[in-house]
């Protein structure tokens, strides 16, 4: 990248990487463009630069991508001043921090119809200082011999890192006492980034220094061997050199690592190692108190042991510590760091282990391996520190190892089988590579959105769910904090939200291999919705079109007097009376119990003289003699459940028979129907609702019928009213 001091004349820039950095630019002459970009002028970057404009001309016109402008004043003087987007200009990609426009509007040529200046402004300007981030071509602040270089492979961000390499056993400082734009001091608050290239690894970063050989001065040490791991802080001086502290490590080389510096306490440092915002701590210490009070703020240095090498970046104060602003690392799912997966339960899969070569940090990752073990799924319900939930923020790391991969991440899992869960589905393969999330559940699974990925194997991933919004999710693919985002969309909402947090499961397809790791939940959401009942008929629509009536010579109908809301099922009028929802000629109800549910209905004799009452489910055919099972209340004291098998009838284990009905009361009826809760096929429940006591339970086992549709019967003499048909728990 060209850097270009100011101050300037006029510049036409028609190339790409060029760097405008720590200038002023006061024009006065001319109402013409200062700085003027083609479409080939990607990559520029404006960096701490004044511009006084006398004369209403454009300060910048911009055209191209990538362009950076951060700690930039532009400065109207009389005439409106302009920063100008040209037809070439792509605001997708712009990055800005900490500019400042006084008097300027914004010339727009751009087809974005809603750019506005404040999209140049960016967040405000801090008192974070870039102590290096090395972009540049030359080191002409440093003093060093060759163990130092500038290399676009020792970049984390932007094009060029700091390339430490101990050069065939020749240790060896890169030192700078002045030129860079700010130093840090004893009491000042920063951080560097590093990478270690060897498994071997001895360097330093030393600081304040007041001598000419580092002897005095303070010291952020890290040493890497195949038995120790550990991050030290050194005084030195005339006094003596002391140790003030230090951490254990646990690194793997090729990664990059943030430390944070903080003295901002009292004559002594918190050090912290971690890689990057929001994540897991690596190693952290507080120092004892220094003995060289008297040190200021002066020069940097970076030392590099002899065949070791290391590269380092982005190296600035802080005006605060970031680890006070940043979110909390939140609830560890699983990180496999026990080396076991003694939580989980595995079906197929049996390439499925803990595995050192599958962590993407600390010793461990799980790996999903289906070339050895064929497909298959890794699932836990207990014994784990947390579960995501479908309202929670979470996140995990992931590491295509194949260039055709297809595995899935199952959360908020409800049932046995999967069938009623949320889904993040991953495939990659020749023609297409994509992240979508689906949800599984008795109203039918659908896919609520994608996004496509361009991906490359052997590289570590990050999935974010975010499902703190309402009913959604936002999913994004990036690979870590404040990169760029590989993929994202934001999901349509879910029908199913009641899903709590429960189990998460992990499946691989027979021909691929993934390695998993870091599963944690940054933000837990609020809890989930209640489970809704799934209406059978509660009748408020005030009529009766899903139900067939046949010709009799009593009544059905829809009633005021209801147990709650505005309707109910009513048959009466001195017949015969029966009802039949799901017939051939009627429309279809929503629900009708089935095995594994818990469901109810209310009911009221409205006469208990001669009045028998049955409730069909399970009915397996139209006309009288189709097979069903029968909750049966007759007004002599019976209540029992009976299977009719379209020729006779048997109750169903036990029956009650000396119940003393109340004409005119609610009565709430609920049946279990093979239910988990439960050790008997049917259990039914009689309840008073007004007296709030059960009056009866009646238990068998039958398993005779295991679907089909409801109705309702009452003898010639009878009068009965039915609401809230409803199924409350759905287990099957």
């Amino acid at each position: 990248m060209d850097e270009l001091d100011g101050p300037w004349t006029r510049i036409s820039i028609k190339r790409p990487r060029v760097s405008l950095r720590n200038g002023t630019y006061n024009n006065i002459g001319s109402s013409d463009r200062l700085i003027y970009t083609n479409s080939n002028s990607d990559y520029l970057e404006v960096d701490s630069v004044r511009f006084e404009l006398h004369n209403g001309g454009d300060a910048i016109e911009l055209n191209g991508a990538d362009f950076t402008m951060i700690d930039t004043d532009i400065v109207g003087h009389g005439p409106t001043a302009g920063l100008r987007a040209g037809s070439y200009f792509e605001r997708e990609s712009m990055t800005v921090a900490g500019n400042v426009f006084e008097n300027v509007e914004l010339r727009d040529y751009t087809d974005y119809d809603d750019l506005t200046l404040s999209d140049f402004e960016g967040d405000p300007r801090t008192n974070d200082g870039i102590i290096d981030d090395f972009e540049r071509e030359e080191l002409t602040e440093y003093s060093f011999d060759d163990e130092a270089s500038l290399s676009d492979a020792a970049a984390r961000n932007g094009m060029h890192g700091l390339d430490l390499d101990g050069n065939s056993n020749t240790s060896g400082a890169v030192r700078s006492d002045s030129g860079l734009g700010t130093y840090p001091g004893p009491d000042d608050i920063w951080e560097f980034w590093w990478n270690p290239q060897t498994t071997n690894q001895n360097f330093n970063v030393n600081f304040a220094l007041q001598s000419g050989d580092l002897t005095e001065g303070f010291r952020v040490n890290v040493s890497l061997d195949d038995s120790n791991q550990l991050i030290s802080f050194q005084e030195r001086g005339s006094s003596g050199d002391t140790y003030l502290g230090q951490a254990d490590l646990d690194i793997q080389t090729d990664t990059w690592y943030r430390t944070i510096v903080d003295g901002s306490r009292s004559d002594g440092w918190s050090v912290h190692v971690d890689t990057g915002e929001g994540s897991s701590v690596v190693g952290e210490f507080e120092t004892d108190a220094t003995q060289y009070t008297q040190y200021g703020t002066s020069g940097i240095a970076y030392w590099i042991s002899g065949a070791d090498r290391v590269y380092l970046d982005d190296i600035a104060t802080r005006d605060t510590n970031p680890l006070n602003e940043e979110e909390t690392p939140g609830t560890v799912v699983d990180d496999f760091e026990d080396g076991s997966l003694s939580e989980y339960t595995v079906s197929g899969a049996d390439g499925t282990t803990a595995s050192d070569t599958a962590a993407f940090r600390g010793s461990y990752g799980l790996e999903l391996d289906g070339p050895s073990g064929g497909s298959g799924t890794i699932r836990s319900d207990s014994g784990l520190n947390a579960y995501p939930g479908q309202n929670d923020k979470w996140e995990f790391w992931w590491n295509p190892q194949t260039e055709s991969e297809f595995f899935r991440v199952t959360f908020a899992i409800q049932s046995d089988d999967r069938s009623e869960s949320l889904r993040l589905v991953t495939r990659l393969d020749s023609s297409t590579q994509y992240v979508q999330l689906q949800e599984r559940g008795t109203n039918g699974d659908n896919y609520l959105g994608h996004a496509d990925l361009d991906l490359a194997p052997g590289t570590w991933y990050r999935t974010v769910v975010d499902g703190t919004g309402a009913d959604d999710w936002t999913i994004s693919v990036d690979t870590g904090e404040g990169t760029a985002t590989v993929g994202e969309f934001t999901s349509e909402p879910t029908q199913y939200t009641w899903y709590d947090r429960s189990g998460i499961a992990y499946w691989i397809s027979g021909t691929d291999h993934v390695y998993l790791d870091d599963v944690t939940i940054r933000t837990e959401g609020e809890p989930s919705d209640d489970k809704p009942t799934l209406v059978v008929d509660d009748f408020e629509d005030g009529d009766l079109a899903e139900w067939t009536i046949p010709s009799q010579t009593g009544t059905v109908d829809t009633v005021t007097d209801s147990y709650d809301g505005s309707y109910a099922l009513r048959c009466y009028d001195d017949g015969l009376t029966q009802a039949y929802a799901n017939e051939s000629n009627s429309p279809s109800v929503d629900y009708v119990p089935q095995p594994g549910d818990l469901w109810e209905f209310y009911v009221k004799l409205n006469t208990t003289s001669s009045n028998q009452t049955r409730f069909y489910f399970g009915r397996q055919g139209t006309g009288d003699d189709a097979g069903q099972y029968e909750i049966q209340l007759i007004s002599d004291g019976t209540f029992r459940l009976v299977i009719d098998d379209g020729g006779s009838n048997g109750v169903v284990g036990t029956g009650t028979y000396d119940v003393n009905y109340d004409a005119g009361r609610w009565y709430r009826v609920r049946h279990w129907w093979q239910h988990p809760d439960k050790s008997a096929d049917h259990v039914c429940e009689l309840y008073d609702v007004a007296a709030g006591t059960e009056v009866a339970t009646v238990s068998g086992d039958d398993g005779t019928w295991l679907d089909g549709d409801v109705g309702v019967w009452v003898t010639d003499s009878g009068d009965t009213s039915f609401d809230h048909v409803r199924i409350l728990d759905r287990t099957g």
